[in-house]
């Protein structure tokens, strides 16, 4: 019964990026946060119920709860909004209880085989859509049933005609290019450094590498630069392997694909989101314009978590990176943080990746992916979110079963 949950809650887990797009019943959360509740309820029930054990998380609650006591101090500033802190002081909640109970109940051999799979059926359904469109001009969906969509999560994305008026860009069944290449990247990591080896890895390997080519996200670009860096290091620098026919013949067969998609107007989209960074000015260069208005003070412990729109608009503040009322509270992890919690609060964060790193019971998928959290961490606003849990899931799950194995 209890292997039966896990493996349910392991497939959840992995589901979490793609689920978390639909709305549940509960209006405030989505479905794929929804679903994983009574079973971490019941994980934690029977951790609680057991010996209370001291779980290695690297510093992750010290800086949680370094976040919180900032806040606490930053509540008593004019523009500080109770309502705004509470709804994501609710989710810190959820995700330090789901990675707690996950530390034990997460099946890392299970959850590396589905992450491979499924980023094989969305790439080979990106690869589709672009095809599609590229010889017809016909957009497939990227979305199940628009009518599921969590509403926090939509926005314009799911008006094609607007979403699209600029250039098509590829997202499988996901709602952004940038989160279908997120939700890739486990698969293509697990793919090229897998505890086990797979003959068949490295075409697999290629095929995630192209769906993430033709979503033209920046990000993607990066992820891959991470990737296969790491892997031809591995495989013929550091272990001195010799590159076999097939494996020239594939990565051929690949380049000559690439070539193909670079002569397109795709090449010049995907080559000027890299060179503007995306959305760099509005995640980056908008968090250090508006932190130049903070006093000491605020610099020290923040304006308080999810009260960065209530700090602009308390202060009129507008820079030329705004792109909307909705988009206010927006800022990539690291200046977010800064802003919001204050430098004390980022030093701890920042220990958190460092510990992460070198900790001694890492192999090369565990450090690829504290690598690529990590460029999220500088470019995402992925802080209490569902995208920062999924990754230090994935590590912790890791670092576990290397622990276990020496």
């Amino acid at each position: 019964m209890k292997k039966k949950m896990e493996s349910l809650f392991t497939f959840l887990v992995v589901l979490l990026p793609f689920l978390y797009q639909y709305k549940s019943p509960v209006s405030s959360i989505s479905f794929g946060e929804f679903v994983l509740v009574p079973l971490a309820l019941f994980f934690l029930f029977i951790d609680f119920k057991g010996t209370i054990r001291y779980l290695p998380f690297n510093g992750m609650y010290t800086y949680f709860g370094i976040a919180l006591l900032m806040t606490l101090f930053a509540a008593i500033q004019p523009h500080f909004s109770f309502s705004s802190f509470i709804t994501v002081f609710l989710r810190i909640i959820y995700y330090s209880i789901l990675i707690y109970v996950a530390y034990q109940h997460f099946n890392i051999d299970y959850a590396l085989k589905i992450a491979i799979n499924l980023a094989i059926l969305f790439s080979l359904y990106a690869l589709l859509q672009f095809t599609v469109h590229r010889f017809s001009g016909i957009i497939l969906p990227t979305v199940i049933n628009k009518a599921w969509v969590f509403e926090a999560e939509a926005g314009l994305r799911l008006d094609y005609e607007s979403y699209y008026r600029w250039t098509y860009r590829s997202s499988s069944l996901f709602l952004e290019p940038s989160y279908f290449a997120a939700f890739c990247s486990v698969g293509l990591s697990s793919s090229l450094f897998s505890l086990e080896e797979n003959k068949n890895n490295f075409f697999k390997s290629l095929i995630i590498s192209l769906g993430i080519v033709v979503s033209t996200s920046s990000a993607g670009l990066v992820i891959l630069i991470i990737n296969w860096f790491a892997y031809f290091y591995k495989m013929y620098f550091k272990s001195k392997r010799r590159i076999t026919y097939k494996a020239l013949l594939i990565t051929i067969t690949f380049v000559g694909f690439a070539i193909y998609v670079f002569s397109s107007s795709l090449a010049e989209t995907l080559l000027a989101r890299t060179a503007t960074g995306g959305s760099f000015g509005q995640r980056v260069m908008r968090g250090f314009i508006i932190s130049e208005h903070m006093n000491f003070q605020q610099k020290l412990i923040g304006v308080g978590i999810n009260n960065l729109g209530d700090f602009v608009k308390y202060n009129g503040i507008i820079t030329k990176y705004d792109e909307g009322p909705s988009m206010l509270n927006y800022a990539s992890s690291m200046i977010g943080t800064y802003i919001c919690s204050g430098i004390i609060t980022l030093l701890f964060y920042l220990r958190f990746y460092i510990k992460s790193w070198f900790k001694k019971n890492n192999d090369v998928l565990s450090r690829v992916l504290i690598l690529t959290l990590f460029f999220f961490f500088m470019i995402e606003m992925n802080s209490y979110t569902y995208r920062f849990a999924y990754f230090v899931i994935f590590i912790f799950a890791l670092q576990r079963y290397i622990s276990l194995k020496e």
